[in-house]
Order: structure tokens, then C-alpha cells, then sequence
């Protein structure tokens, strides 16, 4: 069977956590609201879609490359969890789940098995399965003729291994995947836009962003420049609290989400406009969600300025806040940062590491530690993918 989404939960979660998987049971935590995909994973690929690569470990590797090959010239950068180091902190939901629910479209590798060929790969099966019923948009590459695919997986989506023809089909349904894309993805249309006008009224906003967060996820906002100067005028006038509150949370968060599905010119644009104020929300604000995703907005922009902020941010914290802000929390850099960025916020915290008034605060240290780690790997992704 290739299924065993029947399976009860917490089977196949006992499944994982006893190979080493899964270090806590908060697998899906509801207070985890940073956004933490959407972006390359890899330096050479920033500004690209991602595909979610759904394989089992030392796969073909002449395969794997042709794929991520056709992927590349399409604007795709390729994602494949094995690939991405990271450390025993859900592991599950930080390089499967998060990142496929935000890739644009999945690629199956099923590899049949046994004399029959009806044994797939647990790990394959369960991810197979979890992309169906998120649902997510499938190609599957299937390494056997296409009739020995049980009944109830769809020929229409499969792709055979054994097809000489099967690298141009696989180019063909990623053109596809990104024609769909445009459609899915329209502007805001003109009465949407005026309901957001006119949730903004006076010095409150609470409306505006509400329904801005909403809409985030299914159109591109970036297309409407009406709503980017709202957006913008949020930010800039000094009548609406940008430190505290629902509003600016819901605000934030819809931001993360735009940069996070947009990664055009005009997206460039938006982070140059906002950076200044975002180092002032770090600065300014006590409330750790929104700090979470103000650092989430920082990561992304990869600028010396948020640099210097993110550094100011841990030196001036107590140990409480950084743990606060930082227990749960993914620091993405391989996924949100490119290398310049990460090389220079490791020799920022390397200078923090060193200063003895840091390093005898062993509270502080376990989270200056972590944000370390998470660099440290981000920047060993990244060489090997050059």
C-alpha cells in the first residue's frame, strides 16, 4: 500500500519520535505565528518559487539533478528536507510540513519495492499522503511503468521514470504549474480594495489589517499599489501604534506572508520602504509575537541595517525576552537569508559570544547559542549548494 494516512496519529507520530524525529509534542502549535517559508533555500536561487521535492534519502542523485535542473530554468528552486540541516526542534514541521504547505506545487519520487512493486518508502507515503489532503497541486514521477500504479493514484499527475520522453513532460507540467499560478494569484480586485480603504479610519487600522492578512494568501497584493501605499501610510504616520496591538500583529504577519509568496522588484521596493521602521518596531515593542515577526520581516530583507538591528536586539535584551522570542521560534535563515547576510550576522554574534559579559549569562547564552546554530547551518547549506 502506498497510503498510510489510515493510520492512527499517534502511531505515526510514536513512529517518528523513536528514530530520533521528533524532540517534542508540540508538533502543531498554535502560538507559532511567524510564517517561516516560501523563499530559496540556497543562495544562488534567491528570488525563486519553490518546489517541494518529496523523495526518500540517497535517491538516484542523477535524477534528482536533472530535475532540479529543469525546475531552475523555470524560476523554481528545489526543496528537499534531507538536504536542509537543522536541529532536533520539530523537525517534522519545520522541514516538511511548514514547507510544503507554502511550496508552490510538490514532486513525488515514488520508488516501488518488492517483488510486486506495492512497497513504497514510509517517510514518501506519509508526505504522498499529506500533500493530497492539504491539497497541494502534484507531479509525480513514479520509477516504473505508469500501468503498475495502484488504482487509486491518478495516471493524470504521473509522470514514469522509464519514459525517454520523461524530462520533457516534466517541463511541460512545470510551465503549466506556473501558467496556474498567475491565475491563482490575481490582484486585489477594485471592491475588496475599498473595503480595505475604508478600514482604516482615524488612528485605527484594526480593520485594514485584518482583512489585508486574509487576502494575503490568495491574491497579489504587491499588484495593487493603491494598497502598498496604505500599507506604507500605516507605517509612516505617527498617529497609528505600530508597537502593540492586534492591528500591527495582523499587519505584520500579512507582510511575511506577501514576501513570502512575492518575490518580484516590487517586493524589493516594499522592504526597502519599511526596514527603518521595522528596526523601530524591535526596538520599541515588548510583545514577543511581535517581535517573532518583525525578525521573521528582518531575516528576509537581508540589508547591513537589519544586520545591526538584530545584533542591538540580542545585546539589549534580557534573558527572559530572548527566550521568549526565541523558544519555538525557526530562524529560517536558509530559507529567508542569503549568504552575505548570514557570514555577516555570524561575525556580529560571534563578537557577543566572545564578550565576557555574555558569556557568563549562561541564560542568554542557550539562545545566542541557538540563533548561532541556526547560522551556522544556514551558511553550510549554502557553500555546499555553490
Amino acid at each position: 500500500m502506498y497510503f498510510i494516512l489510515f493510520a492512527p496519529l499517534s502511531e505515526i507520530f510514536g513512529y517518528f519520535k523513536t528514530r530520533g524525529v521528533l524532540s517534542s509534542s508540540r508538533i502543531f502549535d498554535s502560538n507559532l505565528t511567524s510564517i517561516y517559508l516560501k523563499k530559496e533555500v540556497y543562495p544562488i536561487l534567491m528570488g525563486s518559487d519553490i518546489c517541494f521535492i518529496i523523495t526518500e534519502c540517497n535517491f538516484r542523485e542523477d535524477i534528482l539533478k536533472d530535475i532540479k535542473s529543469i525546475l531552475k530554468k523555470n524560476g523554481y528552486a528545489a526543496w528537499v528536507a534531507e538536504e536542509v540541516s537543522s536541529f532536533n526542534i520539530d523537525l517534522l514541521e519545520h522541514r516538511i510540513l511548514k514547507p510544503m504547505q507554502q511550496a508552490d506545487f510538490v514532486v513525488v519520487i515514488l520508488d516501488p519495492r518488492g517483488p510486486e512493486k506495492k512497497d513504497a518508502n514510509f517517510n514518501v507515503a506519509f508526505e504522498f499522503g499529506y500533500t493530497r489532503g492539504i491539497p497541494k497541486d502534484v507531479i509525480l514521477l513514479f520509477n516504473d511503468k505508469l500501468d503498475n500504479l495502484p488504482t487509486d493514484i491518478s495516471r493524470d499527475y504521473a509522470i514514469s521514470l522509464l519514459d525517454d520522453e520523461w524530462k520533457n513532460k516534466l517541463e511541460e507540467s512545470v510551465k503549466r504549474q506556473k501558467e496556474e499560478k498567475v491565475k491563482k494569484f490575481p490582484p486585489i480586485p477594485p471592491d475588496l480594495v475599498k473595503k480595505l480603504e475604508l478600514g482604516i479610519k482615524d488612528n485605527q487600522f484594526d480593520i485594514f489589517a485584518d482583512l489585508l492578512d486574509k487576502l494575503s494568501v490568495s491574491f497579489r497584493i504587491l499588484d495593487n499599489p493603491e494598497v502598498v501605499s496604505m500599507i506604507l501610510r500605516i507605517f509612516k504616520e505617527p498617529k497609528f501604534d505600530i508597537y502593540d496591538g492586534k492591528p500591527i500583529l495582523n499587519l505584520l504577519k500579512a507582510l511575511n506572508t506577501i514576501l513570502d509568496y512575492d518575490r518580484s522588484e516590487k517586493s524589493l521596493a516594499l522592504k526597502k520602504e519599511i526596514l527603518v521602521n521595522l528596526i523601530q518596531i524591535l526596538k520599541n515593542s515588548h510583545k514577543p509575537f511581535i517581535l517573532r515577526e518583525t525578525l521573521s520581516l528582518l531575516i528576509k530583507i537581508n540589508h547591513d541595517d537589519a544586520v545591526i538591528a538584530i545584533k542591538q536586539f540580542i545585546v539589549g535584551s534580557e534573558g527572559y525576552i530572548l527566550k521568549e522570542i526565541c523558544e519555538g521560534f525557526n530562524w529560517n535563515f536558509n530559507i529567508n537569508s542569503d549568504l552575505e547576510f548570514c557570514n555577516k550576522l555570524l561575525g556580529e554574534i560571534l563578537l557577543i559570544k566572545s564578550d565576557p559579559t555574555y558569556s557568563t549569562q549562561e541564560g542568554r547564552l542557550i539562545y545566542i547559542n541557538r540563533i548561532w546554530d541556526y547560522l551556522v547551518s544556514a551558511i553550510k547549506d549554502k557553500h555546499s549548494q555553490k
